[in-house]
């Protein structure tokens, strides 16, 4: 809801259930200061006029990091795979957090639980 009137603000908070007020030395009849957005509003793409994203699509490819992977299995937009960890970049501290030893030749096997959500 847009407010061009201090006191239309403060009505509607005295309403709601915040705890914040309107500075008291506002008077009622001043108005509030709009601030530009930024940008030419007649160059505005409508949501509605652009296609659709598809973000299971933009996101299938497989990240360079091992967290977002995990985020990424976690949401269901990748498949978890036993041997995802060969193919992401890792450092080796991360592997020693994650597994209490230091990475070998195995980083697959050492990151099971990252990568495959422990199973």
């Amino acid at each position: 809801m847009v407010y061009s009137k201090v006191a239309d603000l403060r009505a509607t908070l005295k309403q709601s259930d915040v705890s914040w007020t309107v500075n008291p030395n506002l008077l009622d009849s001043g108005n509030l200061p709009q601030y530009s957005l930024g940008a030419v509003k007649e160059e505005f793409v409508l949501a509605s006029k652009i296609p659709r994203l598809d973000f299971a699509k933009s996101l299938s490819d497989l990240p360079g990091n091992p967290f977002v992977y995990q985020r990424r299995v976690n949401q269901d937009i990748l498949q978890p795979d036993k041997d995802i960890a060969a193919q992401v970049a890792v450092s080796p501290n991360l592997v020693n957090e994650l597994t209490g030893k230091p990475p070998g030749t195995t980083l697959a096997v050492q990151l099971k639980d990252v990568t495959s959500g422990g199973n």
